[in-house]
């Protein structure tokens, strides 16, 4: 399951509508807990692909960037993320090239007036299957 705190939900909505029509892209920081991998923070990556309407490509720069942040802060590069601006909350065979196969690819699908479709994918044997994803729970429960 991948545990995503409603800021950084709504973080990736605005990034994701900002950078319409084309596909934006960062990375997912945070801690792996069994089968639970849950975020604790962004980080926005430029799209350096020729088509960013329709593909991403992080800047290996900012991936490096990124990487020694997450190890500053006693986190990892837990995943990738990024937007489809039609659709569909599948990653293509382009998205899932090129990165570890640890990593979770995250893909955002923005809904006509506000909102955001989310499905987190990880890499298996077979190829790829859907993760859950949830909020944090609260202490006050």
């Amino acid at each position: 399951m991948l545990i995503l705190p409603a800021l950084l939900r709504r973080e990736i909505e605005v990034r994701t509508r900002r950078a319409l029509p084309d596909e934006t892209c960062g990375l997912l920081l945070g801690r792996r807990r069994g089968k639970e991998v849950e975020v604790a923070a962004l980080v926005a990556a430029r799209n350096i692909a020729l088509e960013p309407r329709t593909r991403f490509e992080l800047d290996p720069l900012d991936l490096l960037a990124a990487e020694d942040g997450a190890r500053a802060n006693g986190l990892e590069v837990v995943g990738v993320w990024h937007s489809h601006p039609r659709g569909p909350l599948e990653g293509s065979r382009h998205d899932h090239q090129g990165s570890p196969a640890s990593w979770l690819s995250l893909i955002a699908v923005p809904k006509p007036r506000h909102g955001l479709g989310l499905a987190c994918w990880r890499q298996v044997a077979s190829g790829f299957e859907p993760m859950d994803i949830a909020e944090p729970l609260t202490a006050h429960g």
